[in-house]
């Protein structure tokens, strides 16, 4: 249905039943459309769109009052040096790749692994880091696989072999996957 085309008519003989909202209405006047007798929309209208003396408020009402503040500003800037750090690693082959390519004694073929084992490490950890972050904490976890992910660059940059390097590149795709679903949530939630 494209906006502003009248709703179609529903079928007598359907047995689908289909009370979907027109576009352009909020959430608010949805609440408002579910009440059942005039009396409780206008106690609701009187006490005004949020009451901050209750106790209790739903998920709109509670963002409302949050508010941004000091701490998501710092989220949003660590998430972005996280998202950085990330991106570097992947397109660091792009500049590693022409002097490994004499010291490790490299083929098209070698030089192809070495670009794709990053992302299978990724698609590796993915899953597991995922489950691990909502069992123990997403900071705890984000925290273990940065650590992890140093680590595995600078054990792959002293690397003298090729299989060696692969490990290394390996282990710092699946750190890596960690840090993209956690940051992922840190910043949509």
């Amino acid at each position: 249905m494209v906006e502003g085309e009248p709703p179609n008519k529903h079928k007598q003989d359907c047995d689908v039943k289909d009370d979907r909202v027109l576009n352009g209405r909020g959430s608010r006047d949805l609440e408002l459309n579910c009440l059942e007798n005039q009396k409780d929309i206008t106690t609701i209208k009187a006490q005004g769109d949020i009451d901050r003396n209750s106790d209790k408020a739903d998920f709109e009402k509670a963002i409302e009052l949050t508010r941004y503040g000091k701490f998501h500003y710092l989220l949003l800037a660590i998430c972005g040096f996280v998202s950085t750090s990330e991106e570097m690693d992947v397109i660091s082959m792009s500049f590693i790749l022409p002097s490994a390519q004499c010291d490790l004694n490299l083929n098209t073929q070698t030089k192809g692994w070495l670009n794709s084992i990053i992302f299978i490490g990724m698609m590796a950890g993915a899953y597991t880091w995922g489950s691990v972050a909502d069992s123990l904490g997403r900071k705890k976890v984000l925290i273990v696989s940065s650590f992890m992910n140093a680590l595995c660059i600078v054990a792959s940059s002293f690397s003298q072999s090729y299989e060696l390097f692969m490990l290394f590149r390996f282990l710092n795709g699946a750190a890596d996957s960690c840090k993209c679903t956690t940051k992922a949530v840190h910043i949509t939630t």
